[in-house]
């Protein structure tokens, strides 16, 4: 919006920018409307969650809390197949696919089983 204070034709700010000059005059009108903030970019907001606030509580609870071994599954890493897995089996949710967005929030990283920690450990003091 500067450019087009500063004198500079609508055809040039608009060819600048890679926009038509019907789009450059949106812009400035929203920009006359609402200040620089109305041009900011807004984040899409995604479908919303299958779970509630309360059995993504639960489920943060029992992923940080437990071993997947605990609630009867063959591996001992938290995966996305285990952790649709136990959505289904906890919350009657089925999910086609887990997405990072459950993760995501808690900043969760795989972690191996304690016993695999051990052994690393074990292994390090012995070199």
């Amino acid at each position: 919006m500067q450019l087009l204070k500063e004198g500079n034709s609508a055809e040039t700010v608009a060819r600048m920018y890679d926009v038509s000059r019907a789009m450059l005059f949106r812009w400035q009108q929203k920009y006359d409307q609402d200040g620089p903030a109305a041009l900011g970019t807004k984040k899409t907001p995604g479908p919303a969650s299958r779970l509630s606030l309360t059995q993504i509580s639960q489920l943060y609870a029992i992923i940080t809390g437990s071993d997947p071994r605990q609630m009867q599954f063959d591996f001992g890493l938290w995966t996305r197949k285990i952790i649709r897995d136990l959505i289904r089996r906890q919350f009657g949710v089925k999910l086609s696919e887990v997405q990072e967005a459950y993760a995501k929030p808690w900043l969760l990283q795989p972690v191996p089983p304690v016993s695999g920690i051990l052994v690393r450990l074990a292994t390090r003091r012995m070199k």
